[in-house]
């Protein structure tokens, strides 16, 4: 799984007015009417399978969004689609764009290190993450 940067590479490409943004976030920042510049963050969730079945929505695949959320998705059987949108993943998929979620392998057996680090930063009351 990957999540999508919110500086990504691609930044300006996907958002072409970005710059003209960042500019008027920046002065609402210093004039004490807006609390944070702006970022990118995408809800989204895609998927291609065999290169004929495209899925775009914010589905999430746990039980909560099954049974509590009110979450939608597209299931669209479009070969076109489905290419367009496979290279559009990987193009988001790539290092400067994307963190990798997946567990890490640690080296000198720290993996008990890492588990109590991630046990304590899922106690925090604020996100801890990426760190």
């Amino acid at each position: 799984m990957y999540e999508f940067k919110p500086h990504p590479a691609t930044l300006r490409a996907l958002f072409p007015g970005y710059d003209e943004l960042f500019g008027l976030a920046t002065q609402r920042v210093a004039a004490g009417k807006q609390d944070r510049l702006p970022f990118l963050s995408i809800h989204a969730k895609s998927m291609v399978v065999d290169d004929r079945v495209a899925f775009i929505g914010s589905y999430n695949l746990d039980p909560r969004s099954e049974n509590l959320n009110t979450e939608v998705g597209l299931l669209i059987g479009d070969g076109t689609l489905a290419s367009e949108l496979r290279a559009e993943i990987e193009s988001d998929m790539r290092p400067e764009n994307s963190w990798v979620i997946a567990r890490r392998s640690m080296p000198l057996r720290l993996e008990a290190v890492n588990g109590l680090v991630l046990g304590l930063f899922s106690m925090s009351p604020i996100d801890l993450w990426p760190f």
